[in-house]
């Protein structure tokens, strides 16, 4: 395995939120100073928000978390290659689709700027719905951006959706529960 990519909700962090899950910060120390890792979240929860569902976080709130929990597992900014998110808010908006897009454009741009501010100038934030796990759009971004061939990348993640997203990219793919009991993929 040449680079390492992780979910976050649910295979470093408890579910929306910035605490970390048991066996993650260990999971994390295990890994050598020279394993590239980058973070892949899918994060519609703004764009829901923007449309008027307020039971959602705000584009700020999921920078502040994606910033407080990784930091919480011990990948702070200088340890993470890249970080990519996807705002594409799935079938909310079914039917709606100019306030589709327009909800992940601007959830994107606002985490985006929110992100940069807290120090994770290495972010891309998409509001593309290919970009959206299970679909491997930002997955093979990450992979370019980090100069690896996707058959060299093992993916940890908690959902189907994570190893669904990994088979279409053509990457390794590990279950959370395994990578925190160090368990080889």
């Amino acid at each position: 395995m040449d680079a390492l990519i992780l979910d976050f909700d649910g295979t470093l962090v408890e579910p929306f939120t910035a605490r970390s899950l048991a066996g993650a910060r260990a999971a994390v120390a295990r890994l050598g100073c020279d394993m590239p890792v980058a973070i892949l979240t899918n994060q519609g929860g703004p764009a829901y928000r923007l449309a008027g569902s307020l039971r959602h976080p705000s584009p700020g709130q999921v920078a502040s978390n994606l910033d407080r929990g990784l930091r919480a597992v011990g990948l702070p900014p200088a340890r993470v290659a890249r970080l990519a998110v996807a705002t594409w808010p799935g079938n909310a908006w079914q039917g709606r689709p100019a306030e589709a897009h327009f909800g992940a454009a601007l959830a994107e741009a606002q985490i985006q700027a929110a992100l940069v501010q807290l120090g994770w100038a290495q972010a891309r934030v998409s509001g593309s719905s290919d970009w959206r796990k299970p679909q491997p759009g930002a997955l093979v971004w990450l992979a370019l951006q980090l100069g690896v061939s996707p058959v060299d990348i093992t993916l940890v993640g908690d959902r189907d959706t994570d190893r669904s997203c990994a088979s279409g990219a053509g990457c390794r793919f590990q279950w959370a529960d395994d990578w925190h009991a160090g368990r080889q993929p």
